[in-house]
């Protein structure tokens, strides 16, 4: 059976991987803005199951998922848009596997910070140099691919630096010209 199409309208989720003994990979995460199985061309990472990792809110994008399938020449920019997409998302997975292969866990955290950043500026939910930040270090540090505690130690050296401020449920990026050039961010991959 075909799963229906929905677009976050708030709230953040994750393509994640699941291993047999419990653990679980987060592959992806999926922010405001972005869509799920909304375009008709499939790829692997739809196949992936999808968990939230915040109360979500999601609109059902099935009857524009629909009338790109019935008519793709009549709505061009309906399916150019699902192609962008779907390229941004893969894009993010290569991300993602640069950040776990090759970088260190500041390089890893920057890099994130300032992907986050950039997607959700897209979506004018920056408020100056700070955004929501809505989920545990548990999550960003399995995302990242960090125990705990090393992540909490970069956080503190960020925090040290002057580089990012943190409360509750929000970050500022006090630098983002400091992590960017320790993250190699943006670079040709990027938008």
């Amino acid at each position: 059976s075909e799963v229906s199409g929905w677009v976050i309208l708030d709230g953040w989720c994750a393509r994640v991987r699941n291993l047999p003994d419990g653990r679980r990979q987060i592959i992806h995460l999926l922010l405001p803005g972005d869509s799920v199985n909304l375009c008709t061309e499939r790829w692997a990472g739809d196949d992936l199951p999808i968990v939230a990792l915040t109360p979500v809110i999601a609109a059902d994008a099935e009857p524009i998922r629909s009338a790109i399938k019935q008519n793709p020449s009549s709505h061009q920019g309906l399916v150019s848009a699902c192609e962008r997409a779907t390229w941004c998302e893969q894009v993010y997975c290569l991300n993602g596997i640069v950040r776990l292969g090759q970088q260190n866990a500041y390089e890893r955290l920057a890099h994130l910070l300032l992907e986050v950043r950039e997607r959700l500026t897209a979506v004018d939910l920056v408020n100056g140099s700070g955004f929501q930040l809505p989920v545990t270090q548990d999550i960003i540090a399995n995302t990242l691919g960090l125990s705990l505690v090393h992540l909490s130690r970069t956080l503190r050296q960020m925090r040290g630096e002057g580089v990012i401020a943190l409360r509750p449920g929000h970050i500022d990026i006090l630098k983002p010209d400091v992590l960017a050039k320790a993250a190699g961010f943006p670079h040709a991959a990027s938008f």
